[in-house]
């Protein structure tokens, strides 16, 4: 499991959902570089994936993808959200770099 510590981990100019949505995929990518999984029998993807792209409206965006193993109750189990049913990918510490503006 990665900890987090939300008092002094994330940094303090996050103030949106999004913000912290990309903040989060990003950081998990920097921290599971390597893993994959065989999604089908021809798909073996990256558990984490993003990148930059220029869309059709000229805006730049940042894609972000993310594969999360869930515990198998997680249909039966109406006691947790489902983000609480996610296990983790590692044990690796969230780096430096993304504890800070």
């Amino acid at each position: 499991m990665t900890a987090l510590n939300i008092s002094n981990q994330i940094p303090p100019a996050i103030n949106t959902v999004e913000d912290i949505a990309a903040w989060a995929l990003l950081a998990l990518q920097a921290m599971n570089p390597q893993m994959r999984v065989l999604e089908t029998d021809l798909a073996n993807e990256r558990v984490v994936d993003s990148g930059i792209f220029k869309a059709a409206d000229g805006t730049t965006r940042l894609w972000m993808r993310a594969s999360f193993e869930i515990d198998p109750a997680w249909a039966s189990d109406n006691s947790k959200k489902l983000w609480l049913h996610v296990r983790e990918f590692s044990q690796t510490q969230i780096p430096s770099a993304y504890t800070s503006n």
